[in-house]
């Protein structure tokens, strides 16, 4: 493979970093003979160029270079936005670098590539965690963004134990703060279904990446079921169900499977839901302690009707591919 990669170094390419190797979707002329590179060059997605730094690319902390995308590709996606860097850091409340993720958006890729059925189990595996990180990495960023604000607001009314509540009917919190940040709260009290401040706090965080690709990975059969490539559904949401759906639907008779505009969206929906539901009141409480992953899987008993195996799955995927390497990385700016 290494042999491979370095007699077409002269050609075009793009290279998607990732923990396993460099994997190469290599645009080229002369990659039709190479069945795997071509039709993912090809498929109707769109990677972001990532720069890792992390304890596995040598020292914590160390940019690797850049990666230059083509030109005539550039011209070819004129929504690719800037680089999107990601750093190695402690994983925790203050562990995200400030960044501005909104333009990182429109070049992830809104869908999964039919062609991953077509790849070998360890090329399936590699590339369904390169296409998921940055999906992934973005979607938490969003709530550590809100988690920030929420704590930074809190902290000028006082602290928790002066403000038990967000209450919208009582205006003398709003009239502390003003009415931008009030608003702020109000949508996240709607959006969390809680007026509770510390509850929200609870609510409001992170999960480790290595779980939320680990449990991607096995509703989905890593990328290529029928929910998970039709309906960009990678976990399993169903409406209708008071576990699943983000849009749980009263009454429904019988369970459907959600549809979302793009895999961003489902990975929100997932966090979204671990974060409010009370069926994942355990793995919050879990959260509080710790951010391993493996410990904070064990609160996930509600999460499949084959309770104590369906963890051990989510445990073993994150074993055997090593993904907890992922959590210690965070978003920067290039």
């Amino acid at each position: 493979m290494i042999e491979f990669v370095n007699k077409l170094t002269t050609h075009c390419k793009i290279f998607c970093f990732s923990r396993h190797h460099l994997l190469p979707v290599l645009v080229s002329l002369s990659l039709a003979t190479v069945p795997f590179v071509s039709t993912l060059a090809h498929a109707p997605l769109i990677m972001p160029c990532l720069a890792i730094a992390s304890p596995f690319w040598g020292e914590a902390g160390r940019t690797v270079e850049a990666i230059e995308m083509p030109s005539a590709f550039i011209a070819s996606h004129p929504s690719l936005s800037p680089s999107l860097t990601i750093r190695s850091a402690d994983h925790g409340d203050s562990a995200f670098s400030a960044s501005h993720v909104t333009s990182l958006i429109a070049s992830l890729p809104a869908r999964l590539p039919a062609t991953l059925a077509a790849l070998d189990d360890e090329d399936q595996r590699k590339v369904f965690i390169d296409l998921m990180l940055p999906t992934v990495m973005v979607a938490l960023d969003e709530v550590k963004q809100e988690r920030q604000q929420l704590l930074a607001i809190i902290d000028e009314l006082g602290g928790l134990s002066a403000m038990p509540s967000f209450a919208e009917e009582d205006t003398l919190w709003q009239q502390k703060i003003g009415g931008d940040k009030a608003n702020f709260i109000l949508r996240l009290t709607r959006k969390y279904r809680t007026e509770k401040a510390r509850e929200l706090v609870g609510m409001v965080n992170v999960l480790p990446p290595s779980l939320i690709i680990a449990q991607g990975a096995l509703e989905s059969g890593w990328g290529v079921s029928r929910s998970a490539l039709e309906d960009h559904n990678l976990f399993g949401m169903y409406a209708g169900s008071s576990s699943f759906a983000i849009g749980n639907q009263e009454g429904a008779k019988s369970p459907k499977i959600v549809e979302y505009e793009s895999v961003l969206d489902s990975v929100r929906s997932y966090v979204l839901n671990i974060n409010r539901l009370s069926a994942y009141r355990e793995l919050r409480k879990l959260r509080r302690q710790t951010l391993d992953s493996m410990q904070i899987a064990e609160g996930l008993s509600q999460y499949s009707e084959r309770k104590g195996l369906y963890i051990a799955d989510v445990k073993k995927i994150i074993i055997r591919n090593k993904l907890q390497d992922f959590d210690t990385l965070i978003l920067g700016e290039v």
